[in-house]
């Protein structure tokens, strides 16, 4: 992350400038530094310097670096694009503002993708298995993930739902394991 940012602020304004940019898409959540007349869309999917609880105390300087970039890329930006409803709650909390413009965008497989999928026969399934790979951060929502299941399992009690993935805190694991229990 801090070589990208660093590499944005020496050369993207010139390269902007030598390629006559109406506007620059970046997907690292934050706003490189470009002459007023190029737009800037800015991409947020990855909110771990604005959870506490997915940071670790190592990163605690590079976390803030990032909150700050963050704040920065709300007031600059044209339009922030976020992957999700939390990550722009998220976004406007550490700000303490709302962006200029901003976008709601979930990120899913698309419909061809669904249709490959679909005519791929060479692919071996387990019929009602659902995987779930992630990091099982209190921020991921795993609560919704498992309610889901069980309203998904009411209707097709032969379906499984696997969770691969680290629990970077264990009480949040106590608390999922829990609330499957008592599903």
């Amino acid at each position: 992350w801090f070589r990208r940012a660093c590499w944005e602020r020496a050369h993207l304004a010139r390269l902007a400038r030598k390629h006559a940019a109406f506007a620059v898409f970046t997907p690292s959540g934050i706003a490189a530094h470009l002459p007023a007349n190029v737009r800037q869309i800015v991409f947020c999917q990855n909110p771990w310097a604005l959870v506490p609880a997915a940071r670790r105390r190592r990163d605690a300087f590079k976390a803030w670096l990032q909150r700050r970039a963050y704040r920065r890329a709300m007031r600059a930006a044209d339009v922030m694009v976020f992957n999700s409803r939390y990550m722009q709650a998220a976004y406007r909390a550490n700000a303490g503002c709302e962006e200029k413009r901003g976008l709601v965008v979930y990120q899913a497989a698309d419909d061809a993708s669904r249709a490959r999928a679909t005519a791929s026969t060479d692919v071996p399934r387990k019929a009602g298995q659902i995987l779930c790979v992630s990091v099982m951060a209190p921020h991921k929502n795993a609560e919704a993930l498992v309610r889901a299941f069980c309203a998904v399992w009411a209707v097709h009690p032969d379906a499984r739902l696997v969770i691969a993935g680290s629990w970077p805190a264990a009480a949040y694991e106590r608390k999922i394991r829990a609330l499957v229990d008592s599903l």
